[in-house]
């Protein structure tokens, strides 16, 4: 089976990987296609199941109020991911020139960048682990603009100014298990 490891994006995001929400939800049912590593590894159990066929994994978002906010988290940050298919040699790959191009979303009211690992065309019976570590090496800006001005998002309310300070760190574990669709 042939399997790609590189790293690609286009996903909806979440404000940060160091507050309290993440993407979508980890789901009950097996997802399809994307499937949500941050929430899996940070959030949620830690194992997931995902239908046989191609498949990509959200490893980390973020979102501020302006493009060049959002360029300044891309420089800021350090992303690694360690991928293990089956019983094969684990492979730590460096992701952290692999985010979007940052883009401005109306519907979020901010700029926002993504990262996207594909995982390849997958099979029913195989097993998927997936390990990563989100690092600011230096501090962030973490603000949307609202009717009043600049502002926290709700969830951000525990970061002192809007500031989110370097050497926050955010490490999991995601096992993915293949099921037949």
């Amino acid at each position: 089976m042939r399997r790609t490891v590189t790293p690609a994006a286009a996903i909806a995001t979440f404000v940060a990987a160091f507050s309290v929400g993440a993407g979508p939800a980890a789901a009950q049912e097996p997802e399809q296609g994307l499937v949500n590593v941050l929430g899996c590894a940070l959030f949620g159990t830690g194992e997931l199941e995902v239908l046989a066929g191609p498949t990509e994994g959200f490893i980390n978002g973020w979102g501020t109020g302006t493009r060049g906010l959002a360029i300044s988290y891309i420089r800021s940050q350090e992303s690694t991911v360690t991928v293990q298919y089956d019983d094969q040699p684990a492979t730590t790959l460096d992701l952290s020139d692999a985010y979007s191009t940052p883009v401005f979303n109306e519907e979020f009211g901010g700029c926002q960048t993504e990262l996207v690992l594909p995982l390849g065309d997958l099979a029913a019976g195989d097993t998927v682990v997936v390990g990563i570590d989100l690092t600011l090496k230096t501090p962030a800006m973490d603000f949307l603009k609202g009717e009043g001005g600049y502002n926290f998002p709700p969830s951000n309310r525990e970061h002192v100014g809007n500031k989110v300070p370097a050497g926050q760190q955010a490490q999991g574990t995601c096992t993915i298990t293949v099921v037949a669709g």
